[in-house]
């Protein structure tokens, strides 16, 4: 199972990344171990490495078939399901990374970065809105349609690459500015009005 991220696709993220604010030739692809996964509302442990830490929003998609080389058109038949994920960022490393050019997996590739909900079928479509509660420090909120590439369009982009295998997670990329991730922080997930995640860090 692979955890695949997409970095560059919201524009109020990329502003306050430092990312261009409009399409790119490609995606910006980061690839994350198993071990990124944060299940069944476990709590987040930040690590001495990874601080300062921040924490942001994505909305994540289930890949449920094989496929490899997928055309844009058919993308839909290759994900099955949706949910809100929490994914977390060494920032400062981060950055240092992306100054050096190097790739910056080892900013985010740490045990349990990524916080993934409650699964939902997409019988009616794409979720439109979502929204991650950081307890007392903010929440943020994202609309899908401000994708800078449409879901059908990555999964076709993603497949020329490697294949896709059914389980995989692909993150669409974090949808605004991140909040500093604190111990002792309850940490919840809003999917179309309903709580899909929910989760402490520690």
């Amino acid at each position: 199972m692979k955890l695949i991220c997409i970095e560059n696709n919201f524009a109020a993220y990329n502003k306050y990344a430092g990312f261009a604010l409009t399409r790119t030739e490609t995606p910006a692809i980061c690839i994350l171990p198993d071990t990124s996964l944060l299940k069944d509302s476990r709590p987040f442990f930040v690590p001495d490495a990874a601080v300062p830490c921040t924490v942001g929003l994505q909305l994540a998609v289930r890949i449920s078939r094989l496929g490899r080389s997928i055309g844009a058109r058919f993308a839909e038949r290759y994900y099955d399901a949706a949910t809100v994920a929490a994914t977390f960022t060494a920032r400062e490393l981060f950055g240092k990374l992306r100054k050096a050019g190097f790739p910056w997996t080892g900013a985010k590739a740490f045990e349990g970065s990524v916080a993934v909900g409650a699964w939902k079928p997409l019988e009616s479509g794409l979720p439109q809105r979502l929204s991650l509660k950081v307890g007392d420090r903010g929440t943020i909120s994202g609309r899908t349609a401000e994708m800078l590439r449409p879901v059908g369009e990555i999964v076709a982009c993603v497949s020329r690459m490697m294949t896709l295998r059914q389980g995989d997670i692909l993150l669409l990329g974090p949808m605004d500015a991140e909040i500093p991730a604190e111990p002792d922080t309850h940490v919840s997930g809003i999917m179309e009005n309903e709580e899909v995640l929910h989760f402490n860090i520690k």
